[in-house]
């Protein structure tokens, strides 16, 4: 049975082509699919729908590598606002958006909301994600965030907490 460009799997493979066109560096190429994705999903699904955030962290992620600050906290805000109301505060989702936030706000030099995004995305990880892999990624993104601040002993501690997660599920 053949689907259209309006099925969810026909939305999921084109999130996906654009994650690698992202891979494959081509950043602007990245936006234009987003955006494209991004109004169709809004359209069939809602603003709110899980798919539609997906895709609206990918364009903010990838706004972000462009430098695009101000672009890219205003998608964030926005994916991290729907993730928020999907349910539990301390889903993959909402820890992976509060640390990209972090990221920008620390490039836009709002040290206070930097520090403030990632230390949520930790405490969030902390105590809903122990020891997965976004549990992990939080505490990387605070260790960047902490390292351009200065705190260089704040960043090691949180690099080497990142560390030690990856260590313990049997990574590298």
């Amino acid at each position: 049975r053949a689907v259209g460009p309006d099925h969810q799997r026909t939305v999921t493979v084109q999130n996906n082509v654009a994650v690698m066109t992202v891979q494959a560096g081509d950043f602007e190429g990245a936006v234009e699919q987003y955006r494209d994705l991004l109004a169709r999903q809004e359209r069939l699904q809602g603003p709110a729908h899980p798919l539609t955030t997906t895709v609206r962290r990918g364009l903010g992620i990838t706004l972000a590598r462009l430098e695009r600050w101000e672009e890219a906290e205003a998608v964030l805000r926005e994916a991290l606002r729907a993730s928020e109301a999907e349910g539990e505060p301390g889903t993959v989702a909402v820890v992976t958006t509060l640390g990209q936030l972090g990221s920008v706000y620390e490039a836009l030099g709002r040290a206070d909301e930097a520090t403030g995004a990632v230390d949520r995305a930790v405490a969030l990880a902390e105590r809903y994600l122990d020891g997965q892999p976004a549990h992990e990624s939080a505490l990387r993104a605070r260790s960047v965030v902490r390292g351009r601040l200065g705190d260089e002993e704040g960043a090691a501690a949180d690099a080497d907490a990142a560390a030690a997660l990856r260590a313990a599920r049997g990574g590298s």
